[in-house]
């Protein structure tokens, strides 16, 4: 709740536990993975294109 940039978050079951969807600048990704590192290891991935957008 405390950072708005999160547009979902669920818990899956697989290697990770969690997956956040989120839309970040760059300094506000990096203060965010510097928070949550302190209780888990994390991954970023990034979008390079919405293949539902191409129809």
């Amino acid at each position: 709740m405390e950072y708005t940039e999160i547009d979902e978050f669920y818990k899956v079951s697989g290697h990770a536990c969690y997956v956040v969807v989120a839309h970040f600048e760059q300094q506000h990704l990096n203060d965010f993975i510097e928070a949550i590192s302190k209780w888990a290891r994390c991954s970023v991935d990034t979008v390079v294109k919405d293949k539902f957008k191409m129809r």
